[in-house]
């Protein structure tokens, strides 16, 4: 395997935050797309309520225990941070509340995988067989907390596992619409159309499960209103799930790294903006993980 320099490091020591940058959107635009969870939603639901459609969904997602799901996302060019073309990626998500979770991303360039036992956090780029492990204690809502804190990133997807779902950004939602019925992958879903303010988001909630089977976010902060595509798929609330998934084992054949702080990056970025480019630290050849896509 190869073994980087220290000047190489730092440049694969940033794969952290890109990381996480992809999945990030899949948050943000579902995020924006889904209201408060009420306390006591209503048990009937009118089905053109889209208010209350969230509601429900809502709930449902912040009941479970334990919960584990997948997701086909599709990125186009300008979302995809450090490339110019579309991206695409499997993700497939574990969580057991309070206190872990697990991530799997699978793309044509890129195996990576995120982990939290309740007391650390590990990521691990398998490509390039690179890991990093960071304490962490503490439920989910405090891991999220600290890592926001200390490493200046949102863990993929945090809040479909936080204790109050979308809590974060639902003040950002302007309006809903409810726009009928449509079959997404079989499955009979309500359509809503949702206004927010960083992102209008199309997404289609099961009639009967009342679980997110797709979401088409466009973004109007970025130039030509580049689109997230997100199909979600294999729902379960209820799964078997073994506390070994959620513990990280470095292969032996891989090389840990520091997971730089948030101040750290900001040190090594103002010191390779300020040096001469004669006297730059040599960029490793190896395009950084973060740029191939999640």
């Amino acid at each position: 395997m190869h073994k980087y320099s220290k000047a190489e490091r730092p440049a694969y020591q940033r794969w952290f935050r890109p990381l996480f940058f992809c999945l990030a959107f899949i948050l943000l635009a579902l995020a924006l797309a889904c209201s408060r969870t009420a306390e006591n939603p209503a048990t009937n639901v009118a089905s053109n309520d889209p208010d209350q459609l969230l509601q429900q969904m809502s709930a449902k997602l912040g009941q479970a225990k334990k919960l584990s799901f997948k997701v086909d996302r599709k990125l186009d060019a300008a979302l995809a941070e450090g490339r110019n073309i579309a991206e695409s990626a499997q993700i497939e998500i574990s969580v057991s509340r309070p206190g872990k979770f697990q991530a799997n991303s699978t793309s044509k360039d890129n195996a990576r995988q995120i982990f939290f036992d309740g007391q650390n956090l590990s990521i691990y780029d398998e490509t390039m067989k690179l890991y990093a492990t960071a304490p962490v204690a503490g439920t989910i809502d405090e891991a999220v907390a600290k890592v926001d804190a200390k490493f200046g990133f949102t863990p993929p997807l945090a809040e479909f596992i936080l204790s109050d779902p979308y809590k974060a950004l639902n003040p950002q939602i302007k309006s809903k619409t409810y726009k009928g019925k449509e079959t997404i992958a079989g499955v009979e879903c309500h359509h809503l159309s949702l206004v927010g303010e960083v992102a209008d988001s199309e997404l289609w909630i099961g009639a009967a499960d009342l679980l997110p089977h797709k979401l088409v976010a466009t973004f109007k902060d970025r130039e030509g209103s580049p689109q997230l595509q997100a199909d979600f798929s294999g729902w379960n609330l209820a799964p078997t799930l073994d506390d070994k998934l959620f513990t990280f084992v470095a292969p032996k054949d891989a090389e840990k790294i520091e997971m730089l702080t948030e101040a750290q990056m900001e040190e090594i970025a103002a010191k390779e903006s300020a040096a001469p480019e004669s006297a730059a630290p040599q960029k490793a050849k190896t395009p950084l993980p973060g740029k191939k896509g999640i």
